[in-house]
């Protein structure tokens, strides 16, 4: 019985990543309103599996995606990455494989790079 309350929490997930993408792609690090060290490392995971070659990341709109080691099997980016002490802006998002759907799903954050 337990096992069918997990499946069907799963499937409960599920549907909610196709009501409302942007909670499938998650940016680990840096932190949403943090303020990081430069340099500085960028998490990026999803939910569920994503199309191979279809991740991006964005750096204030500049595309960053060349910067980035992704592992579509584990879900997961990295990057460590430099930038200007000021506030910033980081997208990542990439097409997400549903069930019966694959589509885009994204998510941001802002932080700002601190001076040493």
């Amino acid at each position: 019985m337990g096992h069918i309350w997990k499946t069907a929490g799963r499937t409960i997930g599920i549907v909610g990543c196709l009501v409302s993408l942007a909670g499938c792609v998650t940016i680990q690090q840096p932190a949403d309103q943090s303020t990081q060290l430069d340099p500085f490392d960028i998490v990026v995971v999803w939910s569920t599996s994503m199309a191979v070659g279809t991740f991006y990341a964005k750096l204030d709109g500049k595309d960053i995606t060349p910067q980035f080691s992704v592992d579509y099997g584990a879900g997961r980016a990295t990057a460590k990455m430099s930038a200007a002490p000021i506030q910033h802006t980081l997208e990542a998002g990439g097409n997400l494989n549903y069930i019966l759907y694959t589509g885009p799903a994204s998510t941001s954050v802002t932080f700002a790079v601190g001076i040493q």
